[in-house]
């Protein structure tokens, strides 16, 4: 899989319009990427951009490697990190459903049908 950091590096080479939309338009690249206090602007911009410099000139034209603006949200002590594991389930609804299914993202399956007109204690399913 890739972490965060290669998907917006590569839409930092190849842009975010996709491989469909390519075939009918130049790239797309964001202009800026901001994020919350708690990164080192020099470890981001390597991250996202700068670790693809080489590849400049080996890219076909139109595309480049992009190198957007990086900002930082500054804030105090609200703005704490965060570290405790949120839970595995998540509930899903396409229209069309009459109802919503709950699934377990550890396991990618469904764990309950919600029975309508009641409330269901996810953890204990």
């Amino acid at each position: 899989t890739m972490s965060c950091s290669d998907k917006v590096g590569r839409w930092n080479v190849l842009g975010l319009q996709g491989a469909l939309l390519s075939l009918f338009m130049d790239p797309v690249y964001m202009t800026s990427l901001t994020l919350g206090s708690l990164h080192h602007h020099g470890h981001l911009s390597r991250a996202v951009c700068c670790r693809f410099n080489e590849l400049n000139e080996a890219l076909p034209l139109p595309f480049i490697v992009h190198h957007p603006t990086l900002g930082r949200v500054e804030g105090g002590d609200e703005m704490k990190r965060h570290t405790e594991k949120t839970t595995n389930y998540c509930m899903n609804w396409v229209i069309g459903d009459e109802f919503p299914e709950v699934t377990n993202g550890t396991l990618g399956r469904a764990v309950t049908t919600p029975i309508p007109g009641q409330q269901q204690n996810v953890e204990s399913a």
